[in-house]
């Protein structure tokens, strides 16, 4: 049954995602991470600043 299921998984995302697509949606991915990490260090900085005023 296992084998079953991940031979239609495969031929499912073959048909939908080419390699081309599957390649830049992992580049995509990096540089939404990059921009999270700017967001929360921005959000600690601005904490630290605020209880540090207090």
């Amino acid at each position: 049954m296992i084998l079953r299921s991940t031979k239609n998984k495969t031929k499912f995302y073959s048909l939908e995602n080419p390699p081309k697509i599957t390649n830049n949606y992992k580049s995509n991915n990096n540089y939404e991470i990059i921009p999270l990490i700017i967001i929360t260090i921005l959000i600690i900085h601005y904490i630290n600043n605020y209880y540090g005023s207090i």
